[in-house]
């Protein structure tokens, strides 16, 4: 088995080390009564639903009500109030088989809103010379879907950017300069609207926000004075000598003094002069331990050692006024601190010259992708709602269609991530395989593997049921479900459990955009399989289940069954025979 595995070096600027991680602040909703929907063929409606089908989707189902925004066949542009001038956008749409569509940020800057299938890619930047996305970001047909764009206008010599597109979780698009706006952008010179524009197909718009940001530095600080005290050698780093301690004054909060101390705590204490009442993110960032108290209370700050690692503090302030305290270990690496201030409506900005946070060292990026006609599996730990699991095989799938679609594969690599303790899916995603930085990079002390692709989260509870109690939360891996073994069939793994006197075999493999997944008992069972849960499950047809955000497709003559679960339903198959089911998303 070959592995293909490539490694990107990336140097981050101090100031993209924080905004990789800047805070969030609330969007403002975009009522639909914004939308100039008079005088366009755009209309409002409740909900939209299309049966899924791999290249086409014509049965569609629209209800009347007045949440959403929809368009078919080639309906033209609709264009809100709101200005799109410095901005951060988001919202939710669904796409039919057929959909081809266009966002215009400031009514001249269009930005792909197509179903694969269809023209350029989602995500596609589109003018004289469209740019196309990074990775593959789109959803099956009907399903709703995410996309967040950071825009900043033209400002004299300084041109237009996107500075960050996001489509389902996924960073397609990262500071692209603008220098033209799109062909034939139907606002160019007007009123920097937020437009939509339907060419193909259909289209639904949802859950449409919005954050407007300006210009200007609200906080500033002054009579800053600090203190340095001399600290023990490593095995007792927190504790202070007796040495005297060095004073002095600065006009700039930096970690730049001078001392004779080669381990020390530096505490700057000064104003902080605040100009709007407002709620703010108080951003630090450093080599070593750090804290910032604001008018004496803690705001943010750790007392372990960290490299590069900003935190994020929130806090209301009132115009005037306020004092602070910024406390600054240094441990063994050089002296680093900074301190960024964001608001809602204004983008981080540093209170501490460039030079006080240097830029960090460069660091290796290790991605493995399949590179053959067999699996590349990885055993590692995945973090899976926020809790370490620990026993799990991550599976890459090379899908070895070629179909493209200007430069774009349409059938990706489908990949899963397994855990073996109880049995159960946790992650399946379209794409590149895996990021393994944080196994493979130096120790990689924290061992986990992260998806690289579009990825649909599963329930991650064991899939064995009785249908005559409620399915178990876990499995006692010793006592109840006891995983014997997985061998490599032609390439792939075939993962085998033993439940309730039976033996159970499961694999996994693809088809088309599918994962697909085979279940068998080594002998008739009355046990039943959990194929998938969700809050809602709604039957398109004899074989086809929409489940949140994904499709299940069965295969055979098993009868499903529906039932009620703790966090809504479950689609349960009996396994007195074989079973085979197809999940897409």
């Amino acid at each position: 088995m070959y592995r293909q595995l490539i490694t990107i070096f990336l140097v981050s600027a101090a100031h993209f080390a924080f905004c990789q991680k800047q805070a969030e602040f609330p969007l403002k909703k975009l009522p639909i009564e914004n939308w100039k929907i008079e005088g366009s063929k755009w209309q409002k409606a409740k909900d939209f639903s299309v049966f899924p089908e791999l290249f086409e989707s014509k049965k569609f189902k629209l209800e009347s009500g007045n949440e959403i925004l929809f368009a078919k066949d080639g309906a033209g542009i609709v264009s809100s109030n709101v200005s799109t001038k410095d901005v951060k956008l988001r919202f939710e749409f669904a796409l039919d088989g057929m959909s081809r569509n266009t966002v215009f940020i400031q009514g001249k800057y269009g930005i792909a809103l197509n179903y694969p299938m269809q023209s350029y890619p989602m995500g596609s930047i589109l003018g004289e010379k469209t740019i196309l996305p990074t990775k593959y970001s789109s959803k099956e047909a009907g399903l709703w879907q995410t996309i967040e764009i950071v825009f900043s206008a033209k400002d004299g010599n300084k041109p237009a950017t996107i500075e960050k597109i996001v489509v389902n979780g996924l960073t397609v698009q990262q500071n692209i300069v603008l220098n033209k706006p799109t062909t034939d952008a139907p606002f160019i010179g007007s009123e920097n609207p937020l437009a939509i524009a339907n060419h193909a197909g259909k289209i639904a718009i949802r859950n449409v926000e919005y954050l407007p940001y300006e210009t200007g530095n609200p906080i500033t600080i002054s009579d800053l004075t600090y203190k340095i005290q001399e600290t023990q050698d490593w095995d007792r780093t927190f504790e202070v000598k007796d040495t005297k301690p060095e004073m002095g004054t600065s006009s700039q909060l930096t970690a730049e003094v001078q001392t004779n101390f080669k381990r020390f705590i530096l505490t700057y204490t000064g104003k902080m002069n605040v100009n709007k009442t407002d709620k703010y993110a108080l951003t630090i960032d450093y080599m070593g331990v750090g804290n910032l108290k604001i008018d004496g209370k803690d705001v943010v700050g750790s007392t372990e050692y960290l490299y590069r690692s900003p935190q994020t503090g929130f806090v209301e302030l009132t115009a005037g006024e306020h004092t602070f305290e910024y406390r600054y270990q240094r441990i063994w690496w050089r002296p680093a601190l900074g301190l960024f201030v964001s608001s809602a409506e204004i983008r981080p900005y540093p209170l501490h010259p460039a030079s006080s946070l240097p830029d960090p060292e460069p660091v290796s990026e290790i991605f493995v992708n399949p590179n053959s006609q067999k699996a590349e599996m990885i055993r590692s730990f995945v973090m899976f709602e926020n809790k370490k699991r620990t026993h799990v095989i991550s599976v890459g799938i090379k899908n070895n269609h070629q179909v493209k679609v200007n430069d774009l594969d349409l059938f990706q690599n489908i990949n899963y991530s397994f855990d073996l303790n109880q049995g159960t899916l946790l992650y399946a995603w379209k794409g590149d395989f895996a990021n393994v930085t944080e196994m493979w990079h130096e120790r990689g002390e924290p061992q986990i593997l992260q998806p690289n692709g579009l990825i649909t989260k599963f329930e991650g509870k064991p899939a064995f049921v009785d249908i005559n109690k409620p399915s178990p939360d876990s499995l006692d891996q010793e006592k109840d479900l006891i995983f014997k073994k997985y061998e490599i069939y032609n390439g792939f793994p075939f993962f085998t459990y033993h439940y309730g006197g039976i033996d159970y075999r499961i694999n996994y493999s693809i088809k088309d955009y599918t994962l697909v997944c085979d279940v068998a008992a080594s002998s008739p069972s009355n046990i039943y399989y959990k194929a998938m849960s969700g809050k809602s499950i709604t039957q398109i047809n004899k074989t086809t289940y929409l489940i949140d955000d994904k499709y299940v497709y069965l295969h055979g003559k098993a009868k499903p069954i529906i039932r009620n679960a703790k966090a809504g339903q479950e689609l349960l198959l009996p396994l007195s025979s074989p079973i085979k089911y197809m999940v897409n998303w």
